[in-house]
């Protein structure tokens, strides 16, 4: 990022206050009168600066900062599934946290006795079959997915 000022000090009893991207120039035992900057900086940021982004990564997708190394955004038709796995991904990992954080309430508030999250794989369940839990975090997956249209 540069800056220019547009107004500059003229002597030795000038000083320059700025303050977010305006400056002011004021002598000494004077009031302060406004000037601006201006600033120039890259149309969009990159992950690397400097570096231009590939022509394909023009910005219009959410977090783009044209960092693809491999090339998988080519293709527009495969560029729209990877967004849309990135939200699946997403937001089972959001689902899993929620997971995490009630599981933990219950445990620590002495409301039901549970293991630790990470330790949870490893407990054997009475109340029901591995089949049945299975058969039903599936079908609970699937409906906190569910897309308008799918």
């Amino acid at each position: 990022m540069h800056s220019n000022w547009s107004c500059q000090a003229s002597s030795s009893n000038h000083q320059r206050y700025a303050v977010k991207g305006i400056s002011w120039t004021a002598r000494t035992g004077h009031s302060l009168r406004p000037c601006t900057t201006v600033i120039q900086s890259q149309q969009r940021p990159t992950w690397l600066p400097g570096l231009d982004p590939p022509p394909y990564l023009d910005g219009t997708v959410a977090g783009d900062f044209g960092f693809d190394p491999l090339g998988l955004g080519e293709d527009p038709e495969s560029l729209r599934w990877y967004v849309q796995a990135e939200l699946v991904h997403a937001r089972l990992a959001m689902a899993g946290v929620a997971g995490i954080i009630l599981t933990d309430l219950l445990r620590v508030t002495g409301i039901r006795d549970l293991p630790v999250w990470y330790e949870a794989g490893a407990t054997k369940f009475n109340f029901s079959s591995t089949r049945t839990l299975l058969i039903i975090q599936l079908l609970l997956m699937r409906g906190s997915l569910k897309q308008k249209g799918t």
